[in-house]
Formats: structure tokens, C-alpha cells, sequence
């Protein structure tokens, strides 16, 4: 109970002060938790990963400390709106970008998860004896990165009430006119290349 009192005396401290010591106080919230983030997290883990054999998670270590960072700046950017932001109407038009943005950094986490750790499983499942198709592996995790980020766009999109299907028919009937109206073109590059392929 303590705890909680004490949550919301520095609430109210907070409220009380003038809007540019609560844009300096957002700003140093910011820095401190990059900072903490940092020796925290992202400094133990690279010793961590400098004393494993694997060379997997060498490759991860930059690209999700960005990504770590990303979703800091995010978190603050909330805090700091809710701070610094009086109406709550003009607050809560915020929240559909800042969850659009939470999902899509959480796809990109996956995305290059996906990128370093699914070869590494693949190759456990794989026979030495077994015939394969060259090149099969990064043709599955290309495919494999490609649906994950069009299902977090997807789920991005619905966030802030976009119809992607909407777009995507739009697009498509934008396609089809302009293959109509290029086809004369097109015609002739594609009989240009079989003249070169035939010399």
C-alpha cells in the first residue's frame, strides 16, 4: 500500500510542475533508461554471447539492441504524451499509432530471429546423406520472414482502422490498368530478350 502512495504522490509532484520541467524530466526518463538498457541488458549479454561457440547469437546482439532501443523510445514516447498531454481525447488519438508501433517492432524482432535462428534449426533437421535442393534453406527463410511481416503489417494496419485488403484491391486494379495500358510495351521487351536469348 506504501508503494502505491508513493506512486501516486510522485504522480502528483509531476502534475504540479511546469511543462518544461516535465519535457526535461521525459527527455532525462528517456536517457536514463537507453543508458540502463545498455549496462543492463545489452553489456552482460554481449559477454554472454562473446563465451559461447555458437556464432548465432553474435549476429543477433546489434540488430536487437536497435531494435531494444526502439521499443524503449516507444515506451518513453507514451509515458512522455501521457505527461505531457492534458487532454485525454487528444491522448487517446496517440494510442493506435504507439500499439501499430509496438507490433511492428515486435515483427521486426521476429523477423531477424527468424533471419539467424532458422538455418541453425534447419540444419539440425537435415540428413548429411539426404539430396537437396541448393540454396532450399534461404528460399524457406525468406518465405518465412516475408509472412511475418506481412501479417504484423497486417495487424499494424487494423491498429489504426486500415483495410489492407482494401489496398491491396486498389492495387491490384491499378495493376491491371497499367498492364493493359503497357502491353504493347511489355510485348516488345519480351520479344527483344527472346531475339537476344535466340543470337
Amino acid at each position: 500500500m506504501k508503494f502505491m502512495d508513493l506512486i501516486s504522490d510522485t504522480l502528483e509532484y509531476i502534475d504540479g510542475l511546469p511543462f518544461s520541467a516535465k519535457v526535461a524530466l521525459c527527455i532525462f526518463g528517456i536517457a536514463f533508461a537507453l543508458i540502463a538498457a545498455r549496462f543492463v541488458l545489452i553489456k552482460p549479454w554481449k559477454n554472454i554471447a562473446k563465451q559461447s561457440p555458437s556464432s548465432w547469437d553474435d549476429l543477433l546482439i546489434a540488430p536487437l539492441s536497435t531494435r531494444l532501443n526502439l521499443f524503449i523510445l516507444a515506451v518513453g514516447s507514451q509515458i512522455s504524451s501521457s505527461i505531457l498531454i492534458d487532454s485525454d481525447t487528444d491522448y487517446n488519438l496517440l494510442q493506435p499509432y504507439f500499439g501499430a508501433t509496438y507490433i511492428l517492432i515486435a515483427t521486426s524482432i521476429a523477423s531477424i530471429s527468424t533471419k539467424y535462428l532458422m538455418p541453425v534449426i534447419l540444419e539440425q533437421f537435415e540428413k548429411k546423406d539426404a539430396v537437396t535442393v541448393s540454396g532450399g534453406n534461404p528460399f524457406l527463410v525468406i518465405c518465412t520472414r516475408a509472412a511475418i511481416y506481412f501479417v504484423g503489417s497486417y495487424f499494424a494496419l487494423i491498429e489504426l482502422d486500415i483495410d489492407l485488403f482494401g489496398i491491396f484491391a486498389s492495387l491490384t486494379l491499378i495493376a491491371i490498368i497499367i498492364g493493359i495500358a503497357m502491353q504493347q510495351t511489355i510485348s516488345n521487351i519480351a520479344n527483344s530478350f527472346l531475339l537476344a536469348v535466340d543470337r
